[in-house]
């Protein structure tokens, strides 16, 4: 039997400012897509593979 000897928080913050309606690069709808496809989509991809290993990982976006 395993003893729990705590639990573990990882916290990331991601914050992007209000953007929409500001066309496009550098700021604008181009920067949200950025960021969910260099940021959102590849953690998603690596909780998913957690959750196929058997942990339950639990996870707040503010």
């Amino acid at each position: 039997m395993t003893d729990i000897l705590g639990s573990f928080s990882l916290v990331l913050h991601a914050h992007l400012p209000w953007v929409i309606g500001h066309g496009v690069w550098p700021h604008g709808m181009d920067w949200i897509n950025e960021a969910a496809a260099e940021t959102y989509i590849p953690l998603l991809m690596e909780l998913y593979k957690l959750i196929d290993d058997g942990y339950h990982p639990k996870l707040t976006v503010g």
